[in-house]
């Protein structure tokens, strides 16, 4: 049997305290990187209450989501603009990690109607 460690013995990045990047989170993509990933984890109860791999997924489509909206953000702009194929293959791994996260929710929800 594996032995569950604690919550303090863990590193603050193990345990969703802090992000393993270095820079302070302050920016406004940062915010709405975290913003993305409360909401995709609340209808499973939160980050803290998901599996790693769960919580990995979650932090994916998250990433995802918000390089989506800069890539729009910049094409409106007409700063930079990503490539099509760029922001194609961006939506569709989002695309990808939302359609799980909605098997992961309605598996979720029949668990808790049952």
């Amino acid at each position: 049997m594996v032995e569950k460690r604690s919550g303090t013995a863990r590193s603050s990045v193990s345990n969703g305290t802090r992000s393993f990047l270095v820079a302070d989170g302050r920016s406004p993509q940062a915010r709405l990187l975290r913003d993305r990933e409360h909401e995709l984890a609340a209808p499973l109860g939160g980050l803290a209450a998901l599996t790693l791999g769960h919580r990995l997924r979650i932090k994916a489509a998250a990433l995802l989501s918000v390089r989506v909206e800069l890539a729009r953000s910049e094409f409106a702009r007409a700063e930079r603009l990503t490539s099509g194929t760029d922001l194609a293959q961006i939506s569709d791994a989002l695309c990808r990690h939302l359609a799980a996260l909605d098997d992961l929710y309605a598996k979720r929800q029949a668990t808790h109607l049952a």
